[in-house]
């Protein structure tokens, strides 16, 4: 069931087709089934089965990526294109605050401090 797991909001696929997840399109409903299984496998083929899932996190370490600021992105992602589109109507507007100051886990489970 985890590769179903995956909601493909145009920018969790826009950071995934930066980082090479080409395979993954833009459509409604009938296309986020096959969207999150193209997800599910390219994560597998880079991370391995295991570490795919982020925890059970799945597409949240994206959308948690995709508000943090460009140069921050590029130290992560390393020297790709950032897509950076207006949110749309399968977006989901997200915002995940800090408890402890600017402190931020990231998605590999690294702290660092944003300003």
């Amino acid at each position: 069931m985890h590769r179903y797991a995956y909601v493909p909001v145009r920018r969790v696929r826009g950071i995934l087709q930066a980082i090479g997840c080409q395979q993954i399109r833009e459509g409604g409903e009938h296309r986020n089934i096959a969207n999150s299984e193209q997800i599910y496998q390219f994560l597998v083929r880079h991370l391995g089965e295991k570490d795919a899932t982020f925890c059970g996190d799945y597409d949240l370490p994206f959308l948690m990526l995709d508000q943090e600021p460009d140069d921050l992105k590029r130290q992560i992602l390393g020297d790709v294109p950032i897509i950076s589109k207006e949110p749309l109507e399968d977006d989901v507007e997200v915002s995940f605050p800090s408890k402890d100051g600017g402190w931020k886990t990231l998605p590999d489970g690294r702290r660092v401090y944003i300003k």
